[in-house]
């Protein structure tokens, strides 16, 4: 009876195939093709190992997106994203609609991610109505390295509107509209704009300035300030799991003395040890008892730069100033 167990043991340690441990996917992958016909040019994935979600920005030539996906044990195909680890492979899954009814068909859609062995991150895309067509889809990105940032580099991507909703998450009412001409951010009830800022290797004990002009359609009799744009950051690890910490100023709200008149908004923070990325967002002020009322904030021409002592921050930032709205 031993002799069977431990020949048993012996078959099990020396299977091909070993458990094998999830892969990292946590950073930026850029799409491997020189057209990318609707495809996400670039992934940006944040997942803590210990975590039950995993969070999957995906950015277009004219948009970004994001999901957060529940880590379940079991394959279930449902509504919202939900992801099961296939050995070292990760699997996404959304479940659509079947094809049925009046509304439009939505197909079953499934992603089994895996790392090649140059490091490539193949994307297997499977899209199937339950009475209708398959389609299949083959992607591949490379991870991107840490960015470099010399001082006074705008760590933005798409900072004046210029390209509408390009490198920004928006959340409720959000949208790119003209301001006098020139396109801007513009939100309303609550909305919000996002992105994400990878930092350089060296970002740590350097000084970061966040920058941006603002304007509000409401200026409350008693100064409350709900309606007001501002600007505000968080420092993270770099698979999200960490808040290490806020970026606010009481410079960064537009503090106008009439409506629609345009304030600079700003702040110069020293990135903490361990910040790999920060959160930008545009956002509305609001005070307790004042609700919003469907007014805009507006917020253009936005910056977000490094600087290695805070003597060069603030010179930056007094020439800004000094320079006005352009």
């Amino acid at each position: 009876m031993i002799g069977l167990v431990l020949s048993l043991i012996a078959i099990v340690l020396g299977s091909s195939s070993p458990l094998q441990a999830p892969s990292d996917f946590v950073g930026r992958w850029q799409l491997q093709a020189d057209r990318p016909d609707g495809q996400a040019i670039e992934i940006q994935v944040a997942h803590d190992a210990a975590s039950s979600w995993i969070k999957v920005e995906r950015h277009y030539a004219d948009r970004a997106t994001a999901d957060v996906c529940v880590v379940i044990a079991s394959a279930a195909m449902i509504g919202t994203c939900h992801a099961t680890w296939r050995g070292s492979s990760l699997v996404l899954r959304w479940g659509g609609n079947g094809g049925q009814g009046a509304a439009p068909p939505i197909p079953d859609h499934e992603e089994v991610w895996s790392l090649a062995g140059d490091g490539v991150l193949d994307v297997d895309v499977t899209e199937r109505l339950r009475r209708g067509t398959l389609s299949e889809t083959h992607l591949s990105y490379r991870r991107a390295s840490r960015p470099t940032a010399r001082d006074g580099e705008n760590l933005l991507g798409n900072p004046n509107a210029d390209a509408a909703m390009a490198d920004w998450l928006t959340a409720g009412d959000a949208a790119v509209q003209s301001c006098g001409g020139n396109p801007c951010f513009v939100i309303r009830d609550r909305g919000s704009f996002q992105q994400s800022v990878w930092l350089p290797a060296e970002a740590a004990g350097r000084y970061l300035v966040m920058q941006g002009w603002g304007a509000s359609e409401r200026i409350n009799v008693d100064r409350a300030i709900t309606g007001l744009p501002y600007l505000y950051g968080m420092a993270l690890v770099a698979d999200g799991s960490r808040i290490l910490d806020y970026f606010q100023d009481r410079h960064a709200m537009a503090q106008a003395d009439r409506p629609n008149q345009w304030v600079a908004m700003w702040g110069v923070y020293r990135v903490p040890a361990g910040a790999e990325r920060l959160t930008f967002q545009l956002a509305q002020a609001e005070r307790q008892g004042v609700p919003q009322n469907g007014s805009a904030a507006r917020f253009d021409d936005l910056g977000c730069y490094l600087f290695s002592n805070e003597s060069a921050a603030l010179a930056h930032l007094a020439a800004w100033l000094a320079q006005g709205r352009p």
